[in-house]
């Protein structure tokens, strides 16, 4: 829940000088907070509302008003590849993204071979 609160503070609070970096921030606290919070050990309807709510930040900024879906998809396929390494193979987390269709598995295969040749 410190990862939601933390993405709606920086939502709300960013102006227009400032939006830029604190979407990117908003999009990689999305993303560490689904691999971090999306464990079994939750009772399975607050681990609905809570996989629920990342997502839907998510899907605000995947709007075309807002920055795209190319955007969203490139930085939420980058966070997924730079998270950190305890958290980074959370398959539940993974799989809520990919059938949100925030995950670009061409650029995720090719960003994680770069990496980890």
């Amino acid at each position: 829940m410190a990862y939601l609160t933390l993405l709606l503070s920086l939502l709300s609070r960013s102006n227009f000088i400032k939006l830029f970096i604190t979407v990117k921030t908003s999009c990689l606290q999305a993303v560490e907070g689904l691999l971090e919070g999306l464990t079994p050990r939750e009772e399975p309807e607050a681990l609905g509302r809570y996989r629920d709510a990342h997502l839907r930040a998510l899907k605000t900024l995947h709007d075309l008003r807002a920055f795209g879906p190319p955007w969203t998809i490139k930085n939420v396929t980058r966070s997924l590849v730079e998270a950190r390494e305890e958290i980074r193979y959370n398959l539940d987390a993974f799989d809520s993204l990919l059938r949100s269709g925030f995950v670009s598995m061409p650029q995720y295969v090719t960003l994680y071979s770069c990496l980890f040749p």
